[in-house]
This record gives C-alpha cells, structure tokens and sequence, in this order.
C-alpha cells in the first residue's frame, strides 16, 4: 500500500519538530494540497483497508496544529470543520481515531484565538 507509505513517511518528517518551523508548515499547508487529501481520506466510508490511513492522516493533522496561530488559521476553514464533526458524532468511528483528534483538539485549544 503505497499511500500507506507514503502518508507514514509525512508523519513521521512532521513528527520532529526541530525539522520543521511554523515557516515551514505554513508554506506546506498554503501551497499543497496536503490538508485536502488527509480531509479526504478522514472523509473516506470506514472500512479496514482504510483504518490506518485514517489514523495517519488524523496524526499528521495534530502534528501540523502544533504550527502557531496562523499556521492552524490557514486550515481550519469550514469543511475541516465539517469533517471532523462528522468524526466525533459517527458511531461507527474508531476509538483510536477519535483519540487522535482529541489530541488535535488539545494542541489547538491552548491558542489564544480558539480558547
């Protein structure tokens, strides 16, 4: 599974935070489509095959909202919104997806413009 690979490689470059500055996640989440495909992948039918690259794509978003108060402005729009809801209040989600995004939820209610 080449996504698979592909997404656990993003997380894991976006897990270190000496490589990577509030800069650099602001160009990453203004001038790719990086938030799109992880929203479209969280936004996928609940299916095993896709379990994973749920949880990868939801971890990749909480290692992006550790990025300052533009860096989460930039893609904190409607259908992120949406698409989160729509996680918190399936009763088909998995445990451990929704506890990827409350650690989400946690990086981004110590910024002063969500609290």
């Amino acid at each position: 599974m080449q996504q698979l690979a592909i997404l656990t490689e993003i997380r894991h470059y976006m897990s270190d935070a000496e490589k990577i500055s509030n800069s650099d996640l602001l160009y990453l989440v203004q001038n790719s489509n990086l938030i799109d495909m992880l929203l479209k992948i969280l936004q996928a039918p609940c299916d095993p095959q896709v379990r994973i690259l749920k949880l990868e794509a939801g971890w990749i978003l909480t290692n992006i909202a550790y990025g300052d108060d533009e860096v989460i402005e930039s893609f904190f729009t409607p259908s992120f919104i949406e698409v989160f809801a729509c996680i918190l209040q399936s009763s088909k989600s998995d445990l451990v997806l929704l506890d990827q995004v409350m650690f989400f939820i946690g990086n981004i209610s110590g910024t002063k413009k969500y609290i």
